[in-house]
């Protein structure tokens, strides 16, 4: 099946899990989870910049909560990328079997 009749096929019925345009839109889904990760690390780290300049236990800790969730957060980045991206060279196997 050439590639837009894919397309309009996948459009028309849903894409078949283990097609290269079910694989592209599952590595697609894992790159946009990533970003919105990113929003949520940018936060959370915007959370920790606000409380800079406070002082006491309670600051401190909410400082350093908001560091463990910034590096918690951009690790789940790397790791929704990395998957994003093995996603796509199995794609490309997918493809190359056709």
């Amino acid at each position: 099946m050439s590639g837009e009749a894919e397309a309009l096929a996948g459009a028309a019925v849903g894409e078949v899990p283990g097609s290269p345009g079910g694989v592209r839109a599952l590595a697609d889904s894992w790159r946009s989870a990533a970003r919105t990760v990113t929003w949520g690390a940018d936060l959370a780290d915007s959370a920790r910049t606000t409380v800079s300049s406070c002082r006491g236990m309670s600051a401190d800790a909410c400082r350093e909560a908001a560091r463990g969730l910034t590096r918690d957060l951009e690790g789940t980045m790397d790791c929704l990328l990395d998957g994003a991206g093995v996603l796509d060279e199995a794609r490309t196997a997918i493809e190359e079997l056709r």
